[in-house]
């Protein structure tokens, strides 16, 4: 498991390792500068096979909206709402 403190780090986390197995990106949507909303096309593009996964604090609707904007939805005709769902921690 490797983390990273920023996107721009984990994007160049994600060029180093050309060749090695990632399972799954997980990142937050709000980060210091760039946000995992720009994360997420560049990550895609550097490695389409990698599932992403977005997480957020911050569980508004336009957030929700600009993530489903900005990336084709890879659950087909299922669509994304149907597998998004608030977490609520205690």
């Amino acid at each position: 498991m490797e983390f990273a403190q920023s996107g721009e780090a984990a994007l160049q986390h994600i060029d180093d390792v050309t060749g090695v197995s990632i399972i799954l990106i997980l990142s937050d949507i709000n980060m210091p500068g760039m946000t995992g909303l720009e994360l997420l096309p560049k990550a895609k593009a550097a490695r389409p096979d990698v599932p992403v996964i977005m997480i957020t604090a911050h569980g508004d609707a336009e957030t929700k909206h600009m993530a489903h904007g900005r990336h084709k939805n890879p659950l087909g005709d299922e669509g994304a709402n149907d597998h998004l769902r608030p977490l609520n921690c205690v």
